[in-house]
């Protein structure tokens, strides 16, 4: 069985901000009716992670680490919902954008099921995250 120690994982201040982003994106969505306060909270959101990204990067060379060692299954899993999660937030923005300019009903139900995949998947991006970083049981 897979025993996390949630106290270490959220001991990095990167990994603070991420789970911060995560409660801010639902909070978003429950305010996803409020057309002045749903699409700053949603772009601050996307703007933090690419940040998080982004220093990821630059700080610790993750991509290139990634790509150099042996990746274990949920490593791979990780990083392809990881990706993902930023191509659904441009999707997110093109269509959330057309939308607030009055986009058909069409347009709207696109973003939805947009939204959708991208909840599922921004929990496999935490669900993951947290499973990487759980050190094998000796």
């Amino acid at each position: 069985m897979l025993e996390i120690d949630l106290n270490a994982f959220f001991s990095q201040p990167v990994r603070v901000i991420g789970l911060g982003v995560f409660v801010l994106i639902f909070i978003g969505v429950a305010l996803r009716k409020n057309r002045k306060v749903h699409p700053p909270i949603m772009i601050t959101c996307f703007l933090v992670d690419l940040a998080l990204v982004l220093y990821l990067e630059f700080t610790r060379g993750a991509i290139k680490e990634a790509a150099d060692r042996v990746m274990e299954p949920m490593m791979l899993i990780h990083i392809i919902v990881a990706t993902l999660s930023i191509g659904l937030y441009v999707a997110l923005l093109i269509t959330g954008t057309k939308v607030l300019r009055g986009a058909p009903e069409k347009l709207q139900r696109i973003h939805k099921r947009f939204a959708i995949t991208f909840l599922v998947n921004r929990v496999a991006v935490l669900a993951t995250a947290i499973m990487v970083s759980t050190p094998p049981a000796a």
